[in-house]
């Protein structure tokens, strides 16, 4: 009997060690994959992109604005394009996960004719800026918080607007929930509910493992980048923001469901608009039907500027 339950409780021993480091492997091993952009085998070799675009739009950026940069509350270089205009209006313009500015040039193009200036920042760990993890719009609200200080520091009557896609649409509604009081409107694109439910809906082809990989992401990334994917949620963030928003998606999107989006709108205690662009995938709202994206985001201002 004494020999079984030393032999038990060896089993139990070593199938717990092997369960942790299964478990540390899984959830490094993710955290590598999806929030380490300096990872070689990274999520970003499964992105498509058009490096052309990519290269013509960090041209006209170069050509057309000036790099500033600024410290965040971490100590680290957060590179940002600005150009001038004579307004007190300004717009924050955010990219998306494994983006950079340059991404935002067409909105940005935009923008210049509506008389703003622009902060199109590259986010932590993207572009230009230093950071050794992604912050799935978490950690990048306080980065935003710090240029929104950047802006009220030289302009003291600055109205700021804050428009994001992707990654950086939740981003932007992080910001919301903080309610700076320079910012008078939020426009975000096709933003996600949390970073714990992007995850998650990522992950449904993994059946009775999408758990215990969620919980090992979720370790993993706090303990690597401070933050957990559950706290990660705009939808506690746009509950408590008093900053009007216009939500907008593409009813085709195969990335960030449609779903969401309805869930944010109705979780959002502030002023609030809807819109969804037909046949629109992820993030290409604005490439679908230019002419609603931009008459929408116009009109929608016109109410807060």
């Amino acid at each position: 009997m004494k020999r079984f339950l030393k032999y038990l409780l060896i089993t139990l021993i070593v199938t717990t060690v092997f369960l942790c480091c299964f478990s540390m492997y899984i959830g490094n091993f993710m955290f590598n994959y999806v929030l380490n952009p300096h990872y070689e085998n990274n999520i970003s070799t499964k992105i498509k992109s058009n490096e052309q675009v990519t290269i013509n739009n960090q041209q006209w950026l170069n050509h057309n604005s000036i790099k500033i940069s600024i410290q965040s509350e971490d100590q680290l270089t957060l590179n940002a394009y600005y150009i001038k205009n004579n307004s007190h209006n300004y717009m924050i313009l955010v990219h998306g996960f494994m983006s950079s500015a340059a991404s935002m040039v067409s909105p940005a193009k935009r923008m210049m004719k509506n008389n703003f200036q622009l902060i199109i920042p590259d986010l932590r760990g993207h572009g230009l800026s230093e950071g050794d993890y992604i912050g799935m719009g978490w950690v990048d609200k306080n980065d935003i918080m710090k240029w929104i200080e950047y802006i009220t520091l030289k302009d003291s009557q600055a109205s700021i607007v804050l428009y994001g896609i992707s990654m950086g649409g939740s981003a932007v509604m992080n910001v919301a929930g903080e309610n700076p009081k320079n910012v008078k409107a939020v426009i975000e694109d096709c933003g996600f509910t949390s970073a714990w439910d992007i995850f998650s809906s990522q992950l449904k082809e993994y059946g009775k493992m999408e758990n215990f990989i969620l919980y090992t992401s979720t370790f993993m990334t706090y303990l690597r980048a401070g933050y957990n994917l559950k706290e990660a949620s705009s939808i506690n963030q746009v509950k408590k923001t008093n900053i009007p928003i216009l939500f907008i998606h593409g009813s085709s999107d195969d990335f960030v469901p449609l779903s969401m989006m309805y869930e944010l709108y109705e979780n959002t205690s502030s002023p609030k608009e809807k819109l969804v662009i037909e046949n629109a995938g992820h993030a290409d709202c604005n490439g679908t039907n230019a002419r609603l994206y931009y008459s929408t985001i116009e009109n929608f201002l016109k109410k807060y500027l």
